[in-house]
Formats: structure tokens, C-alpha cells, sequence
């Protein structure tokens, strides 16, 4: 009895322990520095190798500085891997200082958190393919060249501004082909551009008036002013965050913008669910724990019965 009582004991308390038992996640995130001394080839090396070994879900940030660059830096982002810019990065050359793109069919993310990145030059970020995300949270991107644009995306990316700086002295502050923009009232300087194409526009660019968005404004265009392009531009507030949906032509784009406004919901009140979960959960440890203690009662009973029948037999 005591050891069949000390057996199942035993398994309780594995039982417990493997319930209450953390689940750590592995922290595969990686950072790269760049250095003033690290040519542009050495740079570029230095972020792809982090890039390539990032498994799904993972993040690359990119801190450091680098001036006087006269070519182009280039990463290649696959899809599900985010590569966060905290770096600054400037230089003097004719053509594209920082050009992003992605090999898969899904989307790849280019986030810029912070740092600066400027040049006397066509293009200071060119996102070249419709599978790159783009988002501008801080930092500065400054153009000053004649020509070209601080942002340029190309066939089908996405690119929201939400904080920061992005501005143009002389060229395009942003420069769209077939792709979609929105930007933060406040945060972008300059001229806008959308290409035209057989006598039509190929691309659209709002301007939002706030971060906070209220969730009445479900299914309406109120505070996204078109600022350059053709199509149209609404609120979507039916899920956990606000999301701006654009119609350009064929096309329907989307992305994620900011958060609804104090006071109202994140989404739908999911009250009752967890209340249910819960008891049913509790109920679940309970029935459990009583299936253990009949089990033991069961188990004793049965050894009590066979001593009985032993001494009497």
C-alpha cells in the first residue's frame, strides 16, 4: 500500500510540476554594429550573414554609424524576418544609398526605429519589389539631392510612417510606383510623387491625422487626406488594432496603423470567454484531482479487502 500510495504520489507531484513548469522561449535575435571603419561590402556582409540565420519570427537590429559612403548598402529580408534600423548612414553618391528587398513571395520588414540616414543623392532608401514592408517610427531620413526621393517603393510594397522624419529639400519626399503609402500628419517634408503609367496614377499616398484612432470611424476615410495618387483609402476597426484599407485600381493593400483611442476597446470584449475558460479549467482540476483520490481510495480499499480476505481465509 505505502509503496503503491508513494508511486502515485509521486506522479501528482510530476504531474504539477510539469503544469506550473515555465515555457521558455529560445532568444534567436541578433544584432549587428556597423563600424567607420567596415567598407560598405564588409557592412553589407556582416548584416545578410545575421539575416540568413534568423529563423521565422526573428529580429535583426542594426545600430552603429558609417559616413562618406559613395555606393550602395543592399539587404535582402525573407519573409517573417524583421530588421530593425537604429543606425546612421550617410554619404554622396548617384543612385540608391540603401536599398532593400525581398526574395520570398511573402512579405519581409524593414522598421526604422531610430538613427539617420541621408545623402546627396537620387534615392536614400529604394524598397524595390512588392513583397517589402516598410515602417518609419523615429529617426531621420533626409534627401538633398535634386533629383530622386528620401523613400521610393517600388511594385507593391507598403510603407507606413507613423513617427520620425522623412523629408526632401530639393527632389520627392516619397516616390511610389504600384504601391501605397500612409504617413503621420507632421512627419514628412516635401514634394510627393506617385508614377503615372498609360495616363494613370499607380500608387496612392494619405496623410493620417492621428495615431489614436477612434473606432466609429469603421468602414469611413475620416482624418486620411489623399495627398498624391488615385484610389481609395478607408478605416477597418473590427480587429484588435486599427488597419488602413486601400483600393487602388485591382489592388487592395492593407496595413496596421497605430492603436484605437483611450477608452474604447482593443477589440472585442472577450469577458465571457475567459470567464468560461476559466471554470472549465478549474473544473478540469478538479476532476483531476478527484480522479486521483478515488484512485487512492480505490487502490487502499482493494488492499484492505485482500488483507481481510488473507487473516480470514
Amino acid at each position: 500500500m505505502k509503496k503503491t500510495f508513494s508511486i502515485l504520489l509521486a506522479l501528482l507531484m510530476i504531474a504539477g510540476a510539469l503544469a506550473v513548469a515555465p515555457v521558455t522561449a529560445s532568444a534567436a535575435d541578433q544584432s549587428v554594429v556597423i563600424a567607420q571603419t567596415d567598407t560598405v561590402a564588409q557592412i553589407q556582409s556582416n548584416i545578410q550573414t545575421k539575416i540568413n540565420a534568423a529563423a521565422s519570427g526573428d529580429t535583426v537590429t542594426v545600430t552603429g554609424s558609417k559616413t562618406g559612403i559613395t555606393e550602395t548598402l543592399t539587404i535582402s529580408i525573407p519573409a517573417d524576418i524583421t530588421v530593425v534600423w537604429n543606425a546612421t548612414l550617410s554619404g554622396d553618391l548617384y543612385g540608391v544609398l540603401l536599398a532593400i528587398s525581398c526574395p520570398d513571395a511573402d512579405p519581409g520588414t524593414f522598421h526604422m526605429a531610430g538613427g539617420t540616414v541621408t545623402a546627396t543623392g537620387s534615392y536614400i532608401i529604394a524598397m524595390q519589389g512588392a513583397n517589402i514592408n516598410m515602417t518609419v517610427s523615429g529617426g531621420t531620413v533626409e534627401h538633398n539631392g535634386d533629383g530622386g526621393a528620401a523613400i521610393q517603393s517600388m511594385y507593391g510594397g507598403s510603407l507606413a510612417i507613423t513617427g520620425g522624419t522623412v523629408k526632401s529639400t530639393a527632389g520627392y519626399v516619397l516616390h511610389l510606383n504600384e504601391s501605397v503609402a500612409a504617413y503621420l500628419a507632421g512627419t514628412c517634408t516635401g514634394v510627393f510623387l506617385v508614377s503615372i503609367m498609360n495616363d494613370q496614377y499607380y500608387g496612392l499616398i494619405v496623410e493620417a491625422d492621428t495615431l489614436a484612432v477612434p473606432k466609429d470611424r469603421d468602414g469611413g476615410s475620416a482624418g486620411l487626406a489623399k495627398k498624391a495618387g488615385a484610389g481609395e483609402a478607408e478605416w477597418d476597426c473590427a480587429g484588435a488594432k486599427p488597419v488602413i484599407k486601400f483600393t487602388v485600381g485591382d489592388d487592395a493593400l492593407e496595413m496596421e496603423w497605430g492603436n484605437y483611442a483611450a477608452g474604447q476597446p482593443d477589440g472585442p470584449d472577450l469577458t465571457w470567454l475567459w470567464i468560461v475558460l476559466g471554470i472549465v479549467g478549474g473544473l478540469g482540476i478538479l476532476g483531476a484531482i478527484a480522479a486521483a483520490v478515488i484512485g487512492i481510495v480505490v487502490v487502499a480499499i482493494a488492499a484492505i479487502g485482500g488483507l481481510a480476505w488473507w487473516l480470514l481465509g
